[in-house]
């Protein structure tokens, strides 16, 4: 059976996406040593393609994603700072910050912990952030950018759940 790669690509991304999601606590606390759901695997098993193809397909797509969102930030910030809401020193700041996010959660190893666990290290890391923000005199709207207005992220998501933790 021949398989069109415009299918695969698309049903793939939201198989993943799909996976991702459901994962938060049942599929990768199965997994200890890998990021992967074993979704992946076996969507690779059945397609007849490498699972290694697979992972660096996702790899991939992850920096991508990563990137447009960086991207997508970075013109939120300069539009901040043709306003006169932030200095440029700040955008540099925040898109930095926005890097080192981004790479912590690269190591994240997603159902390593309880879920009270989870909440109190997000909790404690959004404390710090806006202690952060604080003390560079950035207001926090600037903190939570997720495509949408105060971290209610494009795509109909809330991105990460920040919007909802600004508005308490």
């Amino acid at each position: 059976m021949k398989v069109n790669k415009k299918i695969i690509i698309p049903l793939l991304t939201i198989t993943v996406a799909g996976a991702a999601a459901y994962s938060g606590s049942k599929v990768f606390a199965a997994t200890t040593q890998t990021n992967y759901p074993p979704m992946v695997e076996r969507f690779a098993e059945h397609f007849g393609l490498k699972v290694d193809d697979v992972k660096t397909f996702f790899d991939e797509e992850r920096q991508q994603r990563q990137q447009d969102m960086l991207s997508d930030y970075a013109d939120f910030l300069e539009e901040a700072v043709n306003s006169g809401d932030l200095t440029e020193n700040q955008k540099d700041l925040l898109i930095s910050k926005k890097e080192e996010q981004q790479k912590e959660m690269a190591n994240f190893q997603p159902g390593s912990e309880n879920r009270e666990d989870r909440f109190e290290k997000k909790q404690a890391r959004r404390d710090e952030l806006i202690q952060w923000a604080k003390d560079n005199n950035i207001d926090q709207k600037y903190l939570f950018f997720h495509g949408g207005e105060r971290g209610e992220g494009g795509e109909g998501g809330r991105g990460f759940g920040m919007g909802r933790m600004m508005r308490e």
